[in-house]
């Protein structure tokens, strides 16, 4: 169940969400901000942003998301994020997966970031994502290391934990780089990772992910670069 906590009256009372995402369109849809609250420690809050379109607010919430804003120069800002494709309201449903809407939500997650910080994905309920990077596919083909490279993102980190207990659910990190020298350096290095990918040979047992993966992976060497 939604609850309508007033982002205003959180700011208030010394919190506050990340400017600009309360609104902002994503061609036929908008995002909505609601449950503003404290993180874990000192700089950090807890948000939901829902989708809405057509007059309807779409359940669950399209990003969950823990932020932290930076502290100083040594800390810089870091955002991480449950991210669901899949959503509905009474009268209908929205499945975001390969979508322009999902690439423009995911660079404005992105355009959060400064220089050098980092999203983290959590991708347990996106099997293709986890599947493939189980099977050494390189991030940036895989369908959210995808969105995090549209977003900007040029560095990858897997937090994949076999034993689990406290280092939280798997998830994707992407970094942006700290300026456009990193920026073109790597993404030279990601271009020639994929390159190679696409030249071995595919996992016929794993069709459907091979299909996915590799898609990606021409659709990333057929981009223009800044």
């Amino acid at each position: 169940m939604i609850q309508k906590r007033n982002p205003l009256n959180q700011a208030r009372a010394g919190i506050s969400a990340p400017a600009g995402l309360d609104g902002t369109s994503l061609g036929r849809f908008s995002l909505t901000l609601r449950n503003l609250r404290r993180g874990r420690s000192r700089g950090e809050v807890r948000f939901d942003l829902y989708l809405k379109g057509a007059g309807r607010l779409y359940e669950p919430p399209v990003i969950s998301a823990l932020h932290f804003a930076g502290m100083g120069r040594w800390y810089r800002p870091w955002i991480e994020v449950a991210y669901e494709n899949r959503l509905s309201s009474k009268e209908a449903s929205v499945d975001l997966e390969g979508t322009p809407e999902e690439e423009e939500l995911f660079k404005v997650l992105c355009g959060l970031l400064v220089p050098g910080a980092h999203i983290m994905v959590k991708y347990h309920n996106h099997p293709i994502t986890a599947a493939a990077l189980l099977f050494g596919i390189p991030p940036p083909a895989t369908p959210i290391g995808y969105l995090l490279y549209v977003g900007g993102c040029r560095w990858y980190k897997d937090w994949y934990f076999a034993e689990g207990f406290k280092e939280g659910e798997e998830k994707l990190q992407a970094t942006m780089p700290l300026d456009s020298e990193r920026r073109q350096a790597r993404t030279i290095e990601i271009r020639r990772e994929l390159q190679a990918y696409l030249h071995s040979q595919p996992d016929p047992s794993k069709a459907q992910m091979e299909e996915i993966c590799r898609g990606l992976a021409r659709k990333i060497l057929q981009m223009r670069e800044n």
